[in-house]
């Protein structure tokens, strides 16, 4: 198993910004010879980052915050051939498949109120980087069901942030637009992700089916929004983030209320 890890921390007096970031890799590698309860060879490699600059005014009264969030990573169950004998993949080589895939970017402004209250604006959007295959299609032999934007859910909202300290702050807003994306009309058309998906004629005589009305690649709610978010450096060179969004829509007001952490 080998692991790297990198941090920087720039702060540069004469523009406002501070600004950091960390980037980690692991790669790891199991086997298994005669053990009596049995396992799995594997190898796997994951890489992730956390980018981060905030901008503070000369006067202290505004603050900028932008963050991203990166993180991909592929294992490979077994040895370099798939061995399933008696299979049509008996003997193919045995590929590396995505067990982790995320991009997550954040910008808020904020202008204080008091010296811990600030009115503030919030864009977040969540999504994934490469194309995803279900778990049991590791030779990609059929359509992917996932890609860059599909899904992507974005969030823009304004409201009262809340910032006792500068790594702990918690932001509420009554008034936030919740979006989900799913760019790919054939994935669209599916449903996928929670989309209304394509109408069709009825057919008669064995004819193919007749999209009448595509399936929707944007779906909009109006929701409030709850966002706890924690950010520190609790010893050298280690660094904990941990993030809670909530939303609840208007129309289901205290039910179903979607967690996102």
């Amino acid at each position: 198993m080998a692991a790297a890890r990198g941090i920087a921390v720039k702060s540069i007096k004469d523009t406002g910004w501070i600004k950091g970031g960390f980037f980690g890799t692991n790669i790891s590698k199991k086997s298994f010879l005669n053990w009596a309860n049995g396992g799995t060879n594997n190898t796997a490699l994951v890489a992730n980052s956390s980018l981060f600059a905030i901008y503070h005014s000369a006067n202290d009264k505004c603050i900028w915050g932008n963050y991203l969030d990166l993180a991909f990573g592929v294992i490979r169950n077994g040895g370099a051939k798939i061995s399933l004998t008696g299979t049509a993949n008996d003997g193919k080589t045995n590929p590396f498949v995505k067990n982790e895939d995320k991009l997550v970017f954040t910008t808020k402004y904020g202008r204080k109120i008091t010296a811990k209250l600030n009115y503030a604006a919030l864009f977040n959007l969540k999504t994934q980087i490469f194309p995803g295959w279900t778990a049991d299609d590791i030779l990609r032999q059929n359509n992917h069901i996932s890609n860059f934007l599909t899904q992507g859910n974005g969030v823009l909202s304004v409201g009262i942030d809340f910032k006792p300290t500068s790594y702990f702050s918690i932001y509420f807003s009554p008034f936030t637009a919740k979006y989900k994306v799913v760019r790919e009309q054939r994935l669209a058309d599916l449903g996928s992700f929670g989309v209304k998906a394509a109408e069709y004629s009825d057919t008669t005589g064995g004819k193919p089916l007749i999209r009448i009305k595509a399936g929707e690649t944007l779906r909009k709610e109006f929701v409030w929004h709850a966002n706890i978010f924690f950010k520190k450096d609790i010893a050298k060179n280690i660094n904990l983030q941990s993030r809670l969004d909530l939303f609840n829509n208007y129309q289901n007001i205290g039910q179903n209320i979607d967690v996102n952490c």
